[in-house]
């Protein structure tokens, strides 16, 4: 838990074990630790610090502490993946809950992310981008048209490495994206990659701008494979570059095309120095293991209809046949209407789902 003081100064808090010997040790190495200048026993709580963000001077240690809380007695602290993992928590949970000192959390977390790198070079295989066809131009630009209308924020999501963008899970008229995605790139990606089992974690529209965001910093994702797709073009400057591959390559696919890489394979958003320039962002994860927050999260919301009369409806007895045929042509219709705005991507489309579709459309009423 990150407790905040002034500036971008934060204190690490951390339970303290119930066996004595390990507990007594653990306290004993974070106060020998170099650059922990305070520790603090609050019962069952330990409080060290404080950490300096955006000082890469710092992040050793802050990392030794983490490694100083997982210790065992007699064993020399080390700082291994799980420690470095905990820590860029750590610091995501500080950027979001402190805006203010989101930017120097961010480059804390980078550095801390390049020691990871540092220690476990990328696989050889995971260093490929691969670019794969994925929407037609015309699909490209109604994404722009609903993501425009619904309004993007920037750091509302992605307080580490924030992004001016919205989710397409939270815009009904964009939710047909993730479908796609799921369909055309996801199984893709599983196959170039050679992973099996793979689940679209997170997809959001970014926006950048020469007057507004123009770039996004030097990063890793906090999923293992991710994708993007340009959406647009008629800007100057932009594209992807991996910094860490030879000569450090800028890729800038056409429009509709995704281009597919490990999400550890560190990278930046190139400056847009003219115009407008729009991507679909998307975040790919191992289902096994996956807890889908936005599945739990509606789960428990109320239902549409959730007036005392409408509750009363619900424990009546059972409607006549009639009205049970009422009630479903009503149902159809208020579902149909709500699916309008997919339906009519749909009927744009070359194939035969755009006959379904707009058969659909011709039977929903005005």
């Amino acid at each position: 838990m990150a407790a905040m003081n002034a500036d971008n100064e934060v204190f690490l808090t951390v339970a303290l074990p119930t066996d004595i010997v390990t507990r007594d040790y653990r306290l004993q190495c974070l106060r020998e630790a170099d650059g922990v200048r305070s520790v603090v026993v609050e019962e069952d709580r330990v409080r060290c610090g404080p950490f300096v963000l955006g000082d890469e001077a710092a992040v050793p240690p802050l990392l030794y502490a983490f490694a100083c809380a997982a210790a065992d007695a007699g064993e020399d602290p080390v700082v291994t993946f799980d420690e470095a993992e905990d820590c860029l928590e750590f610091l995501r949970a500080v950027a979001q809950q402190r805006p203010g000192a989101a930017a120097a959390a961010a480059k804390t977390i980078a550095a801390v992310e390049r020691s990871i790198s540092d220690s476990a070079p990328l696989p050889e295989a995971d260093r490929a981008v691969h670019e794969v066809g994925a929407f037609l131009p015309h699909e490209c630009s109604k994404i722009i048209e609903y993501a425009e209308a619904h309004g993007l924020e920037r750091g509302a999501r992605h307080a580490a490495h924030a992004t001016t963008d919205v989710s397409c899970f939270d815009v009904p008229q964009l939710r047909w994206v993730a479908a796609a995605c799921s369909e055309r790139v996801v199984p893709l990606l599983a196959k170039l990659f050679g992973v099996d089992d793979l689940v679209l974690a997170d997809l959001f529209v970014a926006r950048y701008a020469a007057d507004g965001q123009r770039a996004l910093e030097e990063h890793e994702d906090g999923s293992p494979w991710s994708f993007v797709v340009p959406l647009n073009d008629r800007f100057e400057g932009g594209g992807t570059q991996f910094v860490e591959l030879e000569g450090a390559p800028i890729f800038r696919p056409a429009v509709g095309a995704a281009l597919l890489f490990s999400g550890k394979n560190r990278h930046r958003g190139v400056a847009t120095t003219e115009g407008v320039r729009y991507i679909l962002a998307g975040f790919v994860d191992v289902r096994k293991g996956f807890v889908d927050k936005r599945k739990r999260s509606r789960s428990r919301s109320p239902p549409p209809e959730s007036s005392p009369q409408s509750r009363k409806r619900a424990r009546g007895a059972a409607a006549s046949p009639e009205s049970s045929q009422n009630q479903g042509a009503a149902a159809f219709d208020a579902c149909a209407r709500a699916a309008r705005p997919v339906l009519q991507q749909l009927a744009g489309m070359p194939d035969d789902r755009a006959r379904l579709a707009q058969a659909v459309l011709d039977a929903i009423p005005e």
